[in-house]
């Protein structure tokens, strides 16, 4: 199992890339035709909110005591899963 620190550390640079990489995303947005880039900036907002929610969660597992942020990590997983997928399947659109 890992600890609060390890998976707090694991979880601030998935964030950080996840950052890197919306940016990255943004700009190739901007050079689709006008039609898509309604589309794809709907689906970056989508994103946006998702990444929020995560330094949400982040901060909240700050919050627990070691013993008690198990509970957390668990919503906390789920919800980087969902990003990571998310994040995936719209980079896909400019493969």
């Amino acid at each position: 199992m890992a600890s609060k620190e390890a998976y707090q550390q694991k979880l601030e640079a998935q964030i950080k890339e996840w950052d890197v990489k919306l940016e990255q995303l943004r700009a190739k947005a901007q050079m689709a035709s006008a039609e898509l880039r309604i589309q794809y900036e709907n689906e970056l907002e989508d994103l946006a909110r998702r990444r929020k929610s995560m330094q949400k969660m982040f901060e909240e597992i700050g919050h627990h005591s070691e013993a008690a942020w198990q509970d957390v990590k668990d919503g906390a997983e789920k919800a980087r899963l969902e990003m990571a997928r998310a994040m995936d399947k719209f980079s896909n659109f400019f493969k």
